[in-house]
């Protein structure tokens, strides 16, 4: 059963509009707890309430998580916790609030479950996203394997001496994959 997920969001590319709009997001926390759920309170109708975002069932059926609050943030990223999953929806709600400012917006989003039963990313690019990837725990098994092999990943005490090293490098190779992949699809684009 996963329990508390780390996440990371950074912003690889993004303009100044998105910026701004982003600032703005993280100025609606109501307090030093720095809920996500606040950023969707705008005061617009239609728009969830603070009451709203601070329930269960809001949080469940709008980011997919229990629970969700931001640790650290800045203007070129942000560091959370969350309960059971990473709050992908809350990823894909951000990248269409600051997307439609930027089209050229890239964000890229990297989650750990604290066992690790589970671990993934995500890339955006503007508002879609452009690739994600989600591993299990045997599966995380060989990414250790494949980073370390002389590494025995049966040994627990050894696996856990490597395992965040070696997610972290996964995620990273496959960030900066994705990011010229994305470079290269922009200079062909045919307008």
């Amino acid at each position: 059963m996963a329990n508390n997920v780390s996440f990371r969001v950074m912003f690889n590319e993004i303009n100044q509009a998105a910026a701004e709009k982003l600032q703005e997001l993280y100025g609606r926390f109501q307090d030093d707890d720095c809920n996500y759920g606040d950023m969707y309170v705008d005061g617009k109708e239609g728009s969830p309430t603070l009451e709203d975002t601070n329930g269960y069932g809001w949080y469940t059926d709008n980011l997919g998580t229990k629970w969700c609050y931001l640790e650290e943030y800045d203007e070129h990223g942000f560091f959370g916790r969350s309960a059971w999953a990473a709050p992908e929806m809350g990823f894909f709600w951000l990248a269409e609030q600051l997307g439609e400012l930027d089209e050229n917006l890239h964000m890229t989003v990297s989650y750990e479950d604290e066992g690790p039963n589970f671990a993934g990313w995500m890339v955006f690019d503007s508002v879609d996203m452009w690739e994600d990837d989600y591993k299990e725990e045997a599966e995380i098994k060989n990414i250790v394997s494949r980073h370390y092999p002389d590494a025995d990943v049966e040994n627990d005490e050894e696996f856990y001496d490597l395992v965040w090293d070696a997610v972290n490098d996964w995620q990273q190779e496959n960030f900066d994959r994705t990011e010229k992949d994305i470079i290269t699809s922009r200079e062909f684009q045919v307008d």
